[in-house]
């Protein structure tokens, strides 16, 4: 994990999750029903019952469509469709 990685922590705030800066401040609002941590510049997010990523902006990087989804190695990240 690289400096950048931790500069953002996910936080949990009145049941929606977000992240925050080092200082403590709301970096990308709490809109998510689950946060992972940023790993390659991208982190897992879930809104609704599907998960996708998002980057460093918080802006969507790859669309939630994805049962579960896990952090990126060395460019790649498990995902899970249905039951597969």
């Amino acid at each position: 994990m690289n400096e950048d990685e931790i500069l953002l922590a996910p936080v949990m705030i009145d049941g929606k999750c977000g992240y925050i800066d080092k200082s403590g401040k709301i970096a990308i609002k709490p809109q998510f029903e689950w946060a992972g941590r940023f790993q390659e510049g991208l982190a897992q997010i879930k809104i609704g019952s599907k998960y996708g990523y998002i980057d460093k902006n918080g802006n969507i990087a790859i669309k939630p469509q994805f049962d579960g989804a896990w952090s990126f190695q060395e460019g790649l990240a498990v995902i899970q469709l249905g039951g597969k």
